[in-house]
């Protein structure tokens, strides 16, 4: 008989370290994906990297009230992700809380595809604001999944990590060190990878969302199968 879904609150394969930093450089992988496709097209705007927006939010309050507004969408968004991922860690596993990254990044393909998004960074319609809701309560969704889960941390945005490799550098945790340095490389490179699709070779924003979720999808499966080989072992 197959194991359940869910296993536990967390993953067996976890415990190995090189195992829980596998998980959370392809989590951090696709979310670099994301980043960019919402930074160079349809939102125009970063959906994952929030401390640099709450700068925007003060600051554009009085510079450009409609800009602080959009900004202040992202982070509130972010914010119900992480909330959403509180309810969904325990109540339904990591293996099944993972499969609902998804959904919501296959609506966006669907809704960019008939139309609805930013056209230009000058543009603050429904259709961005619609954009700046969905995309960021996925990315805080996901940060909030593997921020419960110490072993494979943030995955979204790197602040935090950044300041942690160099605390762990000083007190010799080069394990530590080197997890979140390798979640940061392959952030940066589905950010590059993104960036030739969508910037160089002018691939559909709407089919690059489509190849994402089919990637996190794909994604979930391959980790699950992972976990549940370790756990038998």
């Amino acid at each position: 008989m197959s194991a359940p879904m869910d296993s536990d609150r967390g993953w067996p394969m976890l415990s190995r370290p090189y195992l829980h930093t596998l998980a959370g450089a392809i989590l951090a992988f696709w979310a670099g994906t994301i980043n960019t496709i919402t930074t160079l097209t349809i939102m125009f705007e970063r959906s994952s990297h929030i401390s640099g927006r709450l700068n925007d939010v003060g600051m554009n309050l009085v510079l450009e009230p409609i800009d602080s507004l959009l900004v202040f969408t992202i982070w509130i968004s972010f914010v119900f992700g992480g909330y959403l991922a509180g309810l969904a860690l325990d109540n339904m596993g990591f293996t099944r809380s993972l499969f609902l990254i998804a959904p919501p990044i296959g609506l966006t393909a669907l809704l960019v595809s008939r139309g609805i998004y930013a056209p230009s960074g000058d543009d603050y319609g429904l259709g961005r604001m619609i954009i700046a809701t969905i995309l960021p309560i996925a990315m805080g969704y996901q940060n909030g999944l593997t921020s419960q889960l110490p072993r494979i941390g943030r995955s979204t945005h790197w602040t935090g990590n950044s300041t942690d490799i160099g605390v762990a550098l000083a007190r010799g945790n080069f394990t530590l060190a080197v997890h979140n340095t390798t979640k940061i490389f392959w952030f940066c490179a589905g950010c590059a990878l993104m960036g030739y699709i969508i910037g160089i070779q002018n691939m559909s924003p709407a089919y690059g969302l489509v190849v994402v979720a089919i990637g996190y999808f794909v994604s979930s499966v391959f980790l699950h199968y992972v976990d549940r080989v370790v756990s038998k072992q």
